[in-house]
């Protein structure tokens, strides 16, 4: 099934002229050039209103929560700039015409695309807690010497640079059995609501949970086929992971000055390349994905004794 899927992506790809990759094109760039210009205002706002001083204070406040609230707002944004993606797709996988305007048809999805985000992350969020709390009863049975405890509870009480090699290790053990416990109890939840976004965005209409659960009941069975599918781009997400990391340059190189607007930037840059190659084909293969399944289902239907 996932061969399959590649292969028809790439034929799609190659014998497309409606524009599709001009408009995954601005779909990924769009973002990135909202992110590249808050770091421009607010490299501006260090300028125009510094920190310090009685007369700056007011206006450096009043930039600072107006920045504040566009990041929010972008963020936001993206919620439903990502479901209009899926849009595109589905239309172009269907032979409709495809337009900016089908980039927007999220926008016109607010409830449902709000209503099954905040329910998955509430779902989430559980999780993650009794992630930490498992990770902290199994950290118990590590057998690691009462003197480095001792060496953490001292650095936990008045931390100080440099880190404490033994305080390291204790962390990178925990997080290690932090990652492993998140993986095998959230995992599986997240890729059960993979589809919900597709489920909002098709054309029947569909509410936050009940697009929830009708992802769930689309891929009961499939979640393995979906992680094969995200292993095949194993090399976009690394890539992903190293534009984190770029992003973050300024936190361990902090002899460059421009750092703090410096690694942002280039972040940017390096995703926006990153997607410019990926994004088409990604887009098409979920696509594809979603509908194999959709076609799956409807075939069981169809077989069912009346």
């Amino acid at each position: 099934m996932i061969s399959e899927i590649r292969s028809t992506a790439a034929q799609k790809l190659r014998n497309e002229d409606s524009g599709f990759h001009k408009f995954v094109w601005l779909h990924s760039a769009a973002p990135i050039a909202v992110s590249g210009l808050l770091v421009v205002l607010t490299l501006l706002s260090d300028r125009i209103a510094p920190e310090g001083g009685l007369s700056n204070m007011e206006t450096h406040t009043m930039i600072t929560t107006a920045l504040t609230l566009l990041q929010l707002a972008a963020s936001v944004a993206v919620l439903f700039w990502d479901a209009g993606l899926n849009h595109l797709t589905l239309a172009f996988l269907r032979g409709r015409p495809i337009g900016v305007a089908s980039l927007t048809k999220g926008f016109s999805k607010i409830g449902p695309i709000l209503g099954s985000w905040i329910f998955r992350w509430s779902s989430y969020l559980l999780r993650m807690m009794v992630a930490g709390t498992l990770s902290s009863i199994l950290m118990t049975m590590v057998p690691v010497p009462t003197s480095m405890y001792q060496e953490f509870s001292d650095f936990a009480a008045s931390p100080a640079l440099p880190v404490p090699g033994s305080v390291l290790t204790i962390v990178c053990i925990y997080f290690a059995l932090y990652l492993m416990v998140l993986a095998v109890i959230l995992m599986p939840v997240v890729y059960r609501h993979r589809l919900t976004a597709y489920c909002i965005i098709d054309d029947q209409p569909t509410g936050g949970l009940r697009a929830v659960m009708q992802s769930s009941l689309l891929m009961r069975g499939n979640r393995r086929k979906l992680l094969k599918l995200d292993l095949r781009f194993w090399w976009f997400y690394l890539g992903e992971a190293g534009v984190l990391a770029l992003s973050l340059g300024s936190l361990y190189i902090s002899d460059i000055a421009a750092g703090s607007w410096l690694f942002p930037l280039l972040a940017l840059i390096f995703q926006l390349g990153l997607y410019l190659i990926a994004k088409p084909k990604m887009a098409l293969c979920y696509g594809l994905f979603y509908e194999q399944i959709l076609s799956a289902q409807a075939e069981a239907i169809e077989e069912q004794p009346q």
